[in-house]
């Protein structure tokens, strides 16, 4: 248990580091430009993100909640499911066997909005198509 607790600190201080290193590679004339460059960049696409991050998480929490009833715990598995497959659905990867399967063995008066998934999948899919169309055409 100490290992790992004095690994995770070691992987910390390497990832400090490297962005300290990062630092010292703007004051480069070669490298300097292009870290500036990215940093502005990425400045200014945290208000786009925050509007696909939001939605992207609403939709993962519901959507994790509707199909997993019997959680009664939280772990990284259901974090990971909130956030990691809506991330994919964006990329085209959409889940069709886990949102409509057809050997599902529960009792739907048992799970009143599951119906209510792919409706949501398509809503949450348009609305992040027509934001990222937005953010290429401008």
């Amino acid at each position: 248990m100490i290992f790992l607790w004095g690994r995770n600190t070691l992987l910390c201080c390497c990832l400090f580091w490297t962005m300290r290193f990062m630092e010292l590679m703007q004051i480069w004339h070669f490298s300097g430009p292009y870290i500036y460059l990215i940093v502005t960049m990425l400045r200014a696409m945290i208000p786009l993100l925050s509007l696909l991050f939001i939605p992207l998480l609403a939709f993962g929490a519901l959507r994790e909640g509707i199909m997993v009833m019997n959680r009664t715990e939280l772990s990284l598995e259901a974090f990971k499911n909130v956030l990691l497959e809506p991330y994919f659905m964006l990329y085209g990867e959409v889940y069709a066997p886990e949102i409509d399967p057809k050997d599902w063995g529960v009792n739907l008066t048992e799970t009143p909005l599951y119906e209510m998934v792919p409706i949501l999948d398509v809503a949450y899919l348009l609305y992040s198509i027509v934001l990222m169309l937005s953010v290429i055409i401008a």
